[in-house]
Order: C-alpha cells, then structure tokens, then sequence
C-alpha cells in the first residue's frame, strides 16, 4: 500500500476524503481508523482519519504526505466501515454522508485526557518525618489515585509529594484519565436484581430460549408490569456467556433514566452512555472504551447504534412502537429497527 485515503472535515466544505502518500516509516504501524496529521492547503497541518489504502491514485496529480499518526490506537476498524457501507447502500445515501453521521467527526480534535497519578512505593525508611509518615499511610489506605485529588486530601503540597518521590517512597507518573459521563453514581453501591415472578419468569424463559435464533422477539406488556426487569435478567445471562449488550431508548431522557438504573444493577465501569448531550471528551474515552471491548453494555438513545460496541449477543429496543427511531432528516434517513 502506498497511499492513505483520509477522512477530513473542512470548515465550508463538509466530510471529505483524500489521498495522501504513507511515508515509508509509517508503513509497518499505519491502520485503519487513525487519528493522523495531514498537510491542507493554506489551512497547514489538519487533523484526519485513515478510512482506507490503496497503490494508486484516482487523478493525476502529486500526493502530499501524511505528517504523523496522531494515535497508534485506531478509532474504528475495516469491520466497523463495512457495516456503514451496508448503512449507504441500504438507505440510498452516499458513504461519506454515513460516516458524517456515524462518526463524531469532533473525535479528530480531541485526544485522551493526561494526569498526574500517585502510587505508593514503600511506607517505611530513613529519614522521615512524622507529617510524611502520615501521608505515606493515607496513600497505602487510598491506593493509586489522582496526585491532585490526593494533595487535597491529604492537605499536603507538590513540594512534599515530590521529595518522598526523590526519596524513593512513591511514584508520580502521567495516566489516562477516562472521562466517564456515569461518574456521578460512583459512590452508589450496586443493588442485586429483582427475583422475577409468574408471567415476568414465562417471559424470562420463553426469550432466553430463543436468543440464539437471532430473530425479533416482541416482549409486550402493560406499563410498570416488569418488562425491564425481565430486560436485566437476560442482559446478566449474556454479559455473564462473554458477549454485549446494546439497548436502545427512543429519548435521550429515557436513555439517561436507564442508564441510571443500568449502573446501579451492573456498576458504572461495566455501563456507557451514548448519546448527543454527553460532552465531547467523554464521547471520545466512551469511544475508544467501546473500540477496545472495555464496555459490556451500552444504553442511549438512536445514534447509539452507530457506536463501535463489539462482540453483540443482545440488542434491546425499548418502546419499540416509538417514531423517534426513525430519522426522516437529515440523511442518511435510517431506522434502528431495520
């Protein structure tokens, strides 16, 4: 492969793509779905996405040359541009308008979140004083955490914290921070599901047995008859067999009161929100959680179907009847149902 097929989006021009030359110290690390810095006209360096190679250019002009691969980690695979290729051609919309719509393209611009971290390395020796024994205990008790948040709580400055790490008792490194959006419920414990009962077990046990069909099943029921519930029951048997789970709310407020409720039943490192009210930063560790197979389920509202969760063994649309899962405009006018 000898050149790169880049996704950009221009101010006044939109979600394009372009060709540019891989320089040959790139060629053993370049993939697909990189972040990576490109050269753009009296724009200068700009940021892009690698979306495809190939060994021959479509015109006859000169390619420039990527500049740098911005993150070795890919955002997206060959896999996941496959089923957006299947969305364009399914709904009669053309490809780069899939990816406009499937890919924050605000992800381009924002990079993992860096901060000082503290861990302990050893609580005794030579030479210290009663206050730092004191902070070196307070670590041992708290373990590797934020430097700053400990400085607070420990009521200490970066003078002190630097001298026991001159001195060999701890260590002060840069760690990715994950900007989790369901970080608020990380002081409430997680609560056991509710024993299931009468027609909420028939249900139980009539879905579980056709999982693996892969065909549509309608779960119907009167409100507050216990449907959810139902719903846990059979996300902890498919995140227990190893695989994921997707589950769809027609409204960004009901995807948030579900998630809610997802986080206190399974814990908040297990549990991503996606929707368009979450900030971009957390959009993007969402995203490269999700990439990385980190997440075991994932709630939000229509768009959530776009986001790269892997290993699927259950999707759950919940009030299917709903209208707001079909998008009439803009393109690609697309149903989560279908």
């Amino acid at each position: 492969m000898k050149y790169a097929l880049v996704l950009v989006n221009i101010k006044g021009l939109g979600v394009k793509t372009f060709s540019y030359l891989i320089p040959d110290e790139m060629r053993e690390k370049i993939q697909i779905g990189q972040a990576v810095l490109v050269p753009f006209g009296r724009q200068g360096l700009i940021n892009a996405f690698i979306v495809g190679f190939s060994d021959y250019l479509p015109g006859d002009f000169k390619a420039k040359k990527i500049n740098k691969i911005l993150d070795e980690t890919p955002l997206f695979s060959l896999k996941y541009l496959k089923l957006l290729e299947w969305v364009a051609n399914y709904y009669c919309t053309d490809f780069v308008t899939v990816l406009n719509a499937a890919l924050p393209m605000k992800l381009i611009e924002k990079n993992a979140k860096v901060a000082l971290a503290v861990s302990l390395l050893k609580d005794d020796g030579d030479g210290l004083t009663k206050r730092q024994k004191e902070i070196l205990v307070l670590l041992k008790e708290k373990g590797k955490c934020s430097l700053i948040e400990f400085e607070e709580l420990a009521k200490t400055t970066r003078t002190t914290m630097k001298k026991l790490e001159e001195n060999g008792f701890i260590k002060i490194e840069e760690e990715y921070i994950y900007r989790n959006p369901l970080s608020i419920f990380k002081d409430v414990e997680t609560e056991p599901l509710f024993e299931l009962a009468g027609e909420q077990i028939t249900a139980y046990e009539g879905i579980k047995g056709k999982l693996r069909s892969q065909s549509p099943i309608l779960l119907h029921g009167v409100t507050a008859s216990g449907k959810t519930e139902v719903y846990f029951k059979l996300i902890k048997d498919v995140i227990d067999s190893g695989k994921n789970v997707l589950f769809l709310a027609p409204e960004i407020a009901l995807a948030s009161q579900l998630t809610k409720r997802l986080a206190r039943k399974f814990g908040i490192k297990d549990v991503a929100i996606w929707h368009s009210s979450i900030s971009d930063g957390e959009k993007y560790d969402v995203w490269q959680r999700l990439f990385k197979n980190e997440i075991k389920i994932l709630a939000g509202a229509r768009s959530a179907v776009f986001a790269p969760l892997q290993n699927i063994g259950l999707i759950i649309i919940d009030e299917e009847h709903e209208s707001a899962y079909k998008q009439t405009n803009p393109a690609p006018r697309y149903d989560d149902r279908n």
